[in-house]
């Protein structure tokens, strides 16, 4: 069996993938920057948080990824979650050829 190669793709584009994997998500309303998710925006000097909510962690041989967020009103938070975490995992499997081995999804609120 052929061994897969990681590309060699920065976290930064990573957490965009997994940005627009969650935003693209029915039922999302915006990102959120708790606090405890790292906000790459921060570290590259940005003002405007374009990646806040979004924390991407090596672990083993795959990727871990926490995303926050809020949700529009009338959402089903559980189905909702479970959307995120499957369009994360895949977006980023097939951009990265990474395995990503879990998918924390954080509500941090509700909006209209």
């Amino acid at each position: 069996m052929a061994e897969k190669k990681r590309k060699d793709i920065s976290d930064q584009i990573i957490a965009l993938a997994a940005m627009k994997a969650v935003l693209s998500t029915e039922g999302v309303s915006e990102m959120v920057d708790t606090g405890d998710t790292m906000s790459f925006s921060k570290l590259l000097g940005l003002e405007s948080g374009l990646l806040k909510g979004i924390k991407i962690q090596k672990a083993g041989e795959g990727l871990e990824v926490d995303v926050a967020l809020n949700v529009k009103f009338g959402t089903p938070i559980p189905q909702t979650a479970w959307n995120i975490q499957e369009n994360v995992r895949n977006r980023i499997e097939a951009f990265a050829d990474t395995p990503v081995v879990k998918v924390d999804v954080h509500i941090a609120g509700v909006t209209r």
